[in-house]
């Protein structure tokens, strides 16, 4: 009873933590250098792709930090720390997974130029990519790669919506 409590416990308190860094970093990291992790964030262009994948891979290895998953939180903090810097950050290959279709999906949507039209819902798509990717790789919670599936078709959905019927890239 003690270790359900327990459980219970800290899956609020690392939804909680994942809820505020999703919300309230982008306000946060207007004020002043966003520290996440050890990871420093220059404001200067915070609503690039770039600067929203750092932020979001960073809230992504701070819940799995706080899972208990030290493996993922280190990939996912590698990747936020790669996006900060400016590097190119794909998202994670599904090969021999059943999330190909997902990938190839994905990748027709970061290569199509509508995924500019609004940096955090494609910085989101690929988040979630990944945080799909991880989940099922883990197979221990279903509601866990539920939800990362849900976000992910839902930021594609929102970057279909950014394009006109005519093909025009609405901003």
């Amino acid at each position: 009873m003690q270790a359900e409590i327990r459980y219970k416990a800290l899956e609020i308190i690392s939804k909680f933590c994942c809820m505020f860094m999703l919300g309230l970093t982008p306000a946060i990291a207007g004020c002043a250098d966003t520290q996440a992790g050890g990871l420093r964030a220059p404001i200067a262009d915070r609503e690039s792709v770039g600067q929203q994948l750092y932020l979001q891979y960073g809230a992504l290895a701070l819940r799995k930090r706080a899972e208990g998953n030290p493996d993922a939180a280190g990939r996912f903090s590698f990747k936020a720390e790669q996006a900060r810097l400016g590097a190119n950050v794909p998202p994670e290959p599904a090969t021999g997974l059943a999330l190909n279709e997902a990938q190839r999906r994905l990748t027709a949507a970061l290569a199509d130029p509508a995924a500019s039209a609004d940096p955090a819902v494609t910085a989101r798509a690929q988040v979630m990519y990944d945080c799909w990717l991880d989940e099922y790789r883990e197979g221990v919670d279903a509601g866990d790669i539920k939800a990362c599936k849900q976000e992910f078709e839902r930021a594609l959905q929102i970057m279909s919506k950014a394009r006109a019927p005519g093909g025009r890239v609405l901003q």
